[in-house]
């Protein structure tokens, strides 16, 4: 059985602050669906490289069908309106390109055996590829993986391709600080919802600082970040998945 490196994964390429708009390589381990009907892929929702022949991410997004069948898994996506992804690099004058992305065939798609799609407990999967992802840093590469995080005391951020419906998904991968929130506040925060969060999940809520005093259509948006990583930055300066988005009361 594959074997997860953990020590080839989770390369910073970024030292500082996290930007709300991602930069080129900055999460290079991010994966897009490709869903195809009658001929057409239609590229949505994220999940984590893990390995160089498995993506994790959450059964909604195995399971989504509005755009035909889960077909295709894309690797080195940054901005989606581009064929090639190139960004200004102040220091050296000129503009750094990334290598085209990979698009792979979906091989096997593994639901957790206990997955509830009623209370949404177990909402993880994974996404076996039909060959091995090219890893090629700084813009291929795998997440690193640390069970041992607490998300009530842990720095969290999540980055996904997300947007109002108003405006659309973000051409390039948007990224957020998240606050840990208690259960009875994230209850509190889900009513109406069909909510049983068991011992494998936390809740989590926009950081402060995204709060918009006038207007909260100018505030941060997750809809369409269905599978995005909740990473956690460790002490040598890695980057660790900690958790999936799964939903949330405003956005699948």
């Amino acid at each position: 059985s594959p074997t997860l490196n953990q020590e080839n994964c989770g390369t910073r390429n970024y030292q500082g602050n996290f930007t709300a708009d991602s930069r080129l390589y900055e999460h290079p381990w991010l994966a897009r669906f490709g869903y195809k009907r009658n001929g057409d892929v239609t590229y949505l929702f994220q999940g984590s490289l893990i390995h160089e022949l498995f993506v994790v991410t959450t059964v909604y997004v195995t399971k989504f069908t509005d755009y035909g069948q889960l077909k295709y898994v894309r690797l080195g996506e940054f901005n989606s309106s581009t064929d090639r992804d190139c960004q200004i690099v102040k220091s050296r004058e000129g503009e750094t390109c990334a290598p085209p992305t990979q698009d792979i065939a979906v091989d096997v798609i593994i639901v957790h055996p206990m997955y509830d799609a009623y209370e949404q407990v177990n909402n993880i999967a994974l996404v076996q590829l039909s060959k091995p992802a090219k890893i090629t840093p700084p813009s291929v590469l795998p997440i690193c993986i640390n069970q041992n995080v607490e998300p009530e005391v842990a720095f969290l951020l999540v980055a996904s391709w997300c947007g109002r419906r108003e405006t659309g998904l973000s051409q390039i991968p948007k990224q957020y600080i998240m606050n840990h929130i208690s259960p009875r506040r994230c209850r509190e925060l889900m009513k109406g919802y069909s909510l049983n969060q068991d011992d494998n999940m936390f809740c989590m809520v926009l950081d402060s600082r995204y709060k918009s005093p006038s207007d909260s259509n100018l505030e941060p948006n997750l809809r369409g970040s269905t599978g995005a990583p909740v990473v956690n930055t460790q002490f040598d300066d890695r980057i660790f998945l900690v958790g999936l988005l799964s939903y949330g009361p405003r956005y699948p």
